[in-house]
């Protein structure tokens, strides 16, 4: 008799999103302003809604989903906003479709204001472990947490 294989499937994706909703409600406060670049169908929105003060999903308008979850029409490397304007900002997938994935984190430390949060997600992204030097090095000269 053939010994049967058992798999356990496990999703990461989902896991992962899990984490950072948890790492949300660690983290921001219902005065927090929050950037989410690269926002797409804006999947943070339900666990944002009534947590944050302002939750502004910011995207290209001729990118894969529907420019209605649009707040503000921008790239991850030009978000068109004042500088030190956001408490927090997501990057949830984005680096790894970016060809200058450390111009996107400098434009991230613009907007962020002192001690701001930055919710970094990227998956499988050779670039962007290059550019983990970027982020420690912003994470030390500048105060941000990373």
């Amino acid at each position: 008799m053939e010994k049967e294989k058992i798999m356990k499937i496990i999703n990461l994706r989902s896991d992962i999103r899990c984490a950072l909703l948890q790492y949300f409600d660690r983290y921001l406060t219902n005065e927090s302003q929050v950037y989410d670049i690269g926002c797409g169908a804006k999947p943070f929105a339900s666990a944002l809604d009534g947590k944050v003060k302002k939750y502004i999903g910011v995207d290209v308008e001729d990118g894969f989903y529907d420019s209605s979850y649009i707040d503000l029409l921008g790239t991850a490397y030009d978000v068109p906003t004042d500088d030190g304007s956001a408490d927090a900002v997501i990057s949830s997938q984005v680096l790894e479709h970016l060809e200058y994935p450390e111009k996107s984190i400098e434009e991230t430390a613009r907007i962020l204001r002192e001690e701001g949060l930055f919710f970094l997600l990227s998956l499988f992204c050779i670039r962007c472990m290059q550019s983990r030097m970027t982020i420690l090095e912003l994470q030390n000269s500048k105060s941000r947490k990373c």
